[in-house]
């Protein structure tokens, strides 16, 4: 028996079948009451008592993993849920399967931050999240080299799209490379939705198709391009909606977001005014903006290269389909048969006008129908009914394959075929977004092929997490004890596997003439009616039947069934459509028209052949069903999740209502119980989901084998991979096969970390080591200079007193020699007199010998070289590129040492050819100025920034760079690369470029500048020698071009601190100010005054601003415009498309303050957006695209400019400094603590 005391929690009955948690609560007459979680009061009596149950502690407040469970049943998975949704957390784990319960509003859990700490990190060590899925899946693949993917789940409404989208986010931004291909593959998913979302009773944006995302990555983890699939459009709803349902989203984003002159032009209105926007009688969306919407959907298509005339075109078709659906049958009497007619209206002339057909054409299409007789074409007159269907079919069929064409144009932008090198791996990620499982008051064939859909995903999860795990655990002799559970397999075996299937016979009943939905009914009931998964109807009037799905049961109205899986157009309106001059639609229908072999007709038997003969559908291949293209892709779809490692996320919907912090029990229990996830806890708590063979666990975690334990050249790998687990995981619950480990998913994460700790010891080891040997080697090299200076100091000593004692014997022998020498001069004088006299006339004469010789030897050598400079002129010409190859060998022989990536640059080269062993390169700077640099082969950037601030004794080198200026364009380098391999990369684009555009190979020239590029802590006075050169010719021209919003005070005082400079504080020159005003007045403020006055207030400024020399004007000048939000901006002119309340043109401003939108003729900002906001950007030949805040609702950013590779740059730059940052001070506080 329950004790109860105060502030326990118990289970008590809630009348669901599934018992509610509760707490016991002390009224205020002291007697004891059960509060449930929903708040309802119940009064404890023995009989209650009797039944009420303790709650497990970790029931209480919950837990992330369910795993974890004490309650390890159907009302603690409930609870755990319910609490965890209450307190606004969203995401539970299942082991490594995420269970995901809509929150029905945007929770501030997917900002970049969140993107940076479930980056690189193991499943568990964070908070559950769908960031920490897409980092599994991309780990996963890097590691094992094995293709991921990810299936999305869940009933239509419980966040499966915007899981794919976050999960699509989430890989482009870790990827990290802010690519263009990036960009295009995030911005199809608007495109995408437009076509193919719609507001139904349960969710404001149900996918209405299925798609499968094929993201392909490099070896290195970047994304290279995508593919999309998409299954089984919901092409009734162009036609129809039910109440309280919108057709596709793009009418209605049309009819809000085009300009009243496009819509003129289209006869277009409001959404109000279509029969086919107003069937469900809801044109708005609560929570959807349309016109912002449309806004996105615009920019998306021009990253996704679909071109003006692309809309347009689609946009056509779109307003066509809106006229049709406003065209009114009348019904006739003809030939005594019943017909009908097309009520006049504008409709069908702008309908016929936009389709580029004859008007005539297209009423004779639409009213009556031809076929072919034995001899002759027979035309049959339609009744409005049958003219009303055959309308319908056309429409959907025009925006079926206006789908698949978007699908296609999204493909070709962003899909990259594999090379034909069979060494070439690509690895790839799939994620599933497909229709949930739908149960509606009316279910059509629509649903049947959408709930078999979901019976294969259920199948794939059952076959993946119960079938081929414990067949495994058999396999490998594991003791098991087999876990029940609820097998899907008998449905589907009853609608698509097994002979006379429900799916064949209604495929089977298509392709009969006489074949209807009656006739098909009575033969799916002869073959299922004796099982359980088949629900035959009730009476023999009855035309629905029911399944059994793993969801629960759904009736069908088969009414309609045939029709919708022949999918049938007829004749007359393919012929329509090839005399049709809009080449979209063509294209649209290319298929059709092109093959030219079967068109059906009315009758589904009969087939015409281009040569109008009549043809048995016995002879020739059948054509496809609606329901065989499906299971055709479908089967596809299974064997490509198949052949990949799949993670699952479950989404849940808590309410019906589309309501937030609204938790409906039922309806969440009813979800886990067909989802299996009961029995999916009770495998994953006592399974291995981790497993290894022995020589791949070996291979990754070899390095925490302990070899004095187990020596791995004399112990098996089985024993060893048993000595690491022993050592790491202790006794815990592992278990080892035949020829695999078995893991819990803990024990994997247990691993990694004891990996990597294990790893870092090991590189800390080596840096020991070779910082030891550094730092040897440096002493050794100190010790041999010291013992040089020593001796030389010694010698220097030794000499110097040498030279003491040598002065006094020098003066004694120069007295004694002075003698000597003074007689015997006197002696050898006479004689040398005479000889000098003789010697003189020899060698006078030999002198001119030796210089006739000389001369003549010189002529022979000057002809020679002359001679071989021809000669070698002649070669060079003759074999230029073999001598460059020649020169790159021997420079790369010189340098064979050097990691460098790139072949030498020319200027190596020429240095090689003058055999000089340095480099020099000429540095411009902003100042005018310039000055020469030496430069190693072996160069860095960072290094040549170091030496050139040294040089020029600025105080810091923080926030320069080199920047290479070509003829189209300024680069910046970036630090860590080699400068002449920079210099080689740049050049050698430009030669390509050049060309391209001219033809023939020209010499490229180019100048390298130094410049300040990030402007931080920058204080003017503080750096004087950066003000001049850098701070202020800089600064100057974003002056004078009126990017600055300045007071008409400061542009007197500045334009007189600019004359000092210019007039070198000369006052005569001051009659001169009108001529230059433009070097000292902003341009867009010349007409702000007349000249005159101008030179008026300048020269009052002028005189009040005695005493100052040229550079302490610069810095004053620096100091002055240092006071406003926009001084060490860059500016960018733009055109954007994004926002319709910003003007076309905009100026975007870049600082350290982050990214700010300018209005350029008001100068007023439009938006400021710090750096942590900004979530993505990256840059196109023509075009800028940024997303700022959230990742699931931010606000895109899309411009048109042809500096996108600047801002980009510019932007990596300032972010990269910040988070460095951020980990440096990190990374302080950690050793701090």
């Amino acid at each position: 028996m329950v004790v109860l005391r105060e502030g326990a929690s118990v289970w008590v009955d809630s009348g669901i079948g599934v018992p509610i948690g509760a707490e016991v609560k002390l009224t205020d007459k002291g007697q004891l009451q059960l509060i449930d979680d929903e708040g309802k009061e119940h009064k404890i009596n023995k009989k209650k008592e009797a039944s009420l149950r303790l709650m497990h502690p970790t029931s209480v407040k919950g837990v992330d993993d369910m795993i974890r469970l004490g309650d390890l049943n159907e009302e603690g998975l409930l609870r755990n849920l319910f609490i965890r949704h209450k307190d606004g957390i969203i995401y539970t784990y299942t082991g490594s399967i995420l269970v995901s319960v809509n929150p029905y509003q945007v929770l501030p859990i997917y900002t970049t931050e969140q993107v940076h700490l479930y980056t690189d990190q193991r499943l568990g060590e964070l908070p559950p999240h769908v960031f920490a899925i897409a980092d599994s899946c991309f780990f996963n693949m890097r590691r094992s080299r094995k293709d991921q993917c990810c299936v999305i789940s869940g009933e239509s409404g419980a966040g499966k799209t915007e899981s794919t989208k976050l999960v699509l986010q989430f890989l482009a931004a870790v990827s990290g490379q802010h690519s263009w291909i990036e960009q295009q593959i995030l911005e199809a998913n608007p495109i995408l939705e437009a076509f193919g979302n719609a507001k139904t009773i349960r969710n404001d944006n149900s996918s209405r198709f299925g798609k499968y995302i094929d993201i392909s990555f490099t070896t290195s983890g970047a994304i290279e391009g995508a593919r999309f699939e998409q299954y089984l459009l919901e092409k009734s709803r162009v036609c129809r909606q039910a109440a309280e349902e919108r057709n596709y989203h793009i009418f209605y984003c049309m009819l809000m977001g085009m300009t009243a002159e496009q819509k003129k032009i289209l006869s277009l209105g409001n959404a109000s005014q279509y029969h086919y926007l107003t069937m469900g009688n809801c044109t708005s969306c609560e929570g959807r903006d349309d016109l912002k919407e449309y806004a996105h959907f615009r920019s998306a298509m021009k990253i996704l290269m679909f071109s003006e005339n692309d809309w347009w075109e689609i946009s056509k078709l779109l307003a066509a389909i809106l006229h049709l659906g406003n065209m009114a049958f009348e019904a006739t009497i003809s030939n005594n048969m019943e017909s009908c007619e097309i009520l006049p209206s504008s409709h069908f002339t702008v309908a016929s006008t936009l389709l580029e057909v004859d008007p005539r054409a297209l009423e004779q299409s639409l009213i009556q129908r031809s076929f072919m007789t034995t001899k002759e074409s027979v035309t049959k007159p339609l009744t409005s009914a049958q003219a009303l269907d055959g309308r319908d079919a056309f429409v959907k069929a025009i925006y079926g394959r206006l789908f698949i064409w978007v699908v296609d144009k999204i493909n070709s932008a962003i899909y990259k075929p594999p090379p034909d090198d069979a060494n070439y791996i690509r690895q790839s990620i799939g994620l599933l977004d497909i229709f949930g499982f739908e149960n509606f008051k009316h279910n059509s064939f629509e649903q049947l092929c959408i709930n078999f859909a979901n019976e294969q995903l259920q199948q794939f999860f059952v076959k993946h997490i119960f079938k081929l795990e414990q067949e495994e655990y058999a396999r490998e002799n594991i003791v098991w004890e087999l876990i029940q559970f609820k097998d899907n397999q008998r449905t589907l075996d009853v609608l698509a596997n097994k002979p006379l299937n429900i799916l064949c016979l209604i495929d089977e009943e298509s392709h009969f003439p006489k074949g209807t939905d009656t006739t098909m009914l009575l033969k799916i009931g002869s073959n299922h009616d004796k099982g359980d998964v088949y629900l035959p109807p009730k009476n023999n009037h009855d035309t629905t039947f029911g399944i059994q799905h793993f969801a629960g049961v759904v009736h069908y109205e088969s009414k309609g069934f045939l029709e919708k899986n022949r999918d049938a157009l007829s004749a007359d309106l393919i012929q329509l459509v090839d005399t049709s001059s809009n080449k979209l639609l063509k294209q649209a229908f290319k298929n059709e028209l092109t093959s030219g072999t079967i068109i059906n007709t009315t009758n589904p038997k009969l087939m015409i052949t281009p040569k109008n003969s009549l043809r048995q559908a016995t002879d020739k291949k059948r054509v496809l069903t609606l329901s065989g293209q499906f299971r055709q892709s479908l089967d596809a779809l299974m064997k490509t999740l198949t052949a990949c490692q799949p993670y699952f996320i479950r989404c849940i919907k808590p309410n019906d209502f589309k309501k937030p912090m609204l938790f409906d029990r039922e309806l969440c229990i009813r979800q886990l119980r067909y989802s299996g996830m009961m029995e999916t806890i009770r495998i994953r708590k006592a399974g291995y989901p981790i497993r290894y063979t022995f020589e791949e666990f070996m291979e990754r975690y070899r390095v925490l084998l302990q070899t004095s334990v187990c020596e791995p050249r004399t112990q098996t790998t089985q024993r060893c991979c048993e000595s690491i687990c022993e050592n790491i995981l202790m006794e815990g619950d592992w278990k080892t096969g035949k020829t695999k480990i078995f893991l819990k998913d803990f024990h994997d994460t247990m691993l990694e970390v004891e990996r990597m700790k294990e790893l870092n010891k090991k590189a800390l080891l080596i840096q020991k080591v070779l910082r030891g040997y550094k730092f040897r080697k440096n002493f050794l090299r100190k010790k041999a200079s010291a013992l040089v200076i020593q001796k030389h100091w010694r010698g220097h000593q030794g000499r110097k007193l040498y030279r003491v004692v040598q002065l006094g014997f020098t003066r004694l022998q120069a007295r004694v020699r002075a003698r000597q020498l003074r007689h015997r001069y006197e002696q050898q004088r006479v004689a040398v007199v005479v000889l000098q006299a003789r010697a003189r006339g020899c060698l006078a004469r030999r002198a001119w010998t030796w210089q006739r010789q000389a001369v003549v030897l010189l002529q022979a050598h000057t002809r020679g070289m002359l001679a071989r400079k021809t000669v070698h002129k002649m070669k060079r010409d003759a074999f230029l590129s073999a001598k460059e190859r020649r020169d790159e060998e021997e420079v790369l022989r010189r340098f064979r040492t050097d990691p460098r990536k790139l072949p030498p640059h020319q200027v190596e080269v020429d240095a090689i050819e003058q055999n000089s062993a340095q480099i020099f390169h000429k540095v411009h700077f902003p100042n005018d100025t310039e000055e020469v640099f030496e430069v190693a082969t072996g160069t860095r950037i960072r290094d040549l920034v170091q030496t050139i601030s040294s040089k020029l004794m600025l105080a810091s080198a923080d926030g320069f760079s080199i920047f290479v200026k070509t003829p189209d364009k300024v680069l910046s380098l970036n630090e860590a690369d080699y400068f002449f391999d920079s210099l080689r990369q740049i050049t050698d684009w430009s030669k390509k470029v050049k060309t391209t555009r001219e033809g023939g190979l020209n010499n490229i020239s180019y100048m390298v500048f130094f410049m300040r590029k990030l402007w931080f802590n920058v204080i003017p006075g503080r750096d004087l020698q950066a003000d001049l050169i850098f701070h202020y010719p800089q600064e100057l021209p974003k002056y004078l071009r009126g990017y600055h919003q300045v007071s008409r005070a400061d542009m007197i005082s500045i334009g007189a601190l600019l004359f000092r400079v210019k007039a070198s504080n000369d006052p005569a020159q001051l009659p001169m100010i009108p001529k230059m005003l433009k070097e000292l007045v902003p341009n867009d403020q010349l007409k702000a005054m007349s000249a005159d006055e101008w030179k008026k207030n300048i020269v009052a400024a002028f005189n009040k601003q005695a005493g100052m020399s040229e550079g302490e004007t610069m810095v004053a000048f620096l100091k002055a415009v240092c006071r406003w939000p926009t001084f060490g901006c860059a500016f960018f002119e733009v055109k954007q498309t994004s926002d319709p309340n910003f003007p076309d043109i905009v100026r975007i401003a870049i600082s350290k303050q982050g990214v700010t939108l300018i209005n350029p003729k008001t100068k007023d900002i439009l938006a400021s957006h710090p750096f942590n906001r900004i979530a993505n950007w990256c840059s196109g030949s023509t075009y800028f695209h940024m997303t700022v805040g959230n990742l699931v609702q931010g606000n895109k950013v899309l411009c048109e400019t042809s500096l996108g590779y600047k801002i980009d740059d510019l932007l990596t730059s300032y972010v990269n400094m910040y988070v460095n940052e951020t980990r440096a001070m990190k990374s302080r506080n950690r050793r701090y603590n």
